[in-house]
């Protein structure tokens, strides 16, 4: 945890074409959530720099994200990588922010069956494909 406090996790020596977990699996998502991420009237940002080739998906949503507005305070998920996002997790915020135009927009989004639910604004953004076959919903 940074100074900022911001958890960062850097693999900073070259790796082989593929990474395997302790007991020899490939692994397949460069972040991969499963499980809570909960920062209500904050924000949460899954920001993935990936090595083209050694990860199938940059980051890769099945758990649940949320960063409601609490008071005031607007919440804000921005997801941006430079490689694929899979999302199949309930994505629920004030504002969701999928690729950032001024610094990463990834190759392909797909929002696979989980849902994507923003009090005021979601924006998706990808240089080839977005397939949405979940639920985007601003009331």
């Amino acid at each position: 945890i940074g100074g900022n406090g911001l958890i960062s996790v850097a693999i900073e020596q070259e790796t082989a074409s593929s990474v395997v977990d302790s007991e020899g699996n490939p692994v397949t998502d460069q972040i991969k959530n499963t499980g809570t991420i909960e920062n209500n009237g904050g924000t949460v940002i899954l920001d993935a720099d990936s090595a083209s080739g050694i990860f199938r998906q940059a980051i890769n949503l099945e758990g649940y994200v949320t960063a409601n507005r609490v008071e005031s305070k607007d919440g804000v998920i921005r997801i941006v990588a430079d490689q694929d996002v899979r999302v199949n997790a309930t994505v629920r915020a004030t504002n969701i922010e999928v690729g950032d135009p001024a610094n990463k927009v990834p190759e392909n989004v797909e929002i696979a069956g989980g849902s994507l639910e923003a009090e005021k604004n979601i924006t998706i953004l990808a240089k080839n494909n977005i397939n949405i076959s979940g639920t985007a919903i601003v009331p």
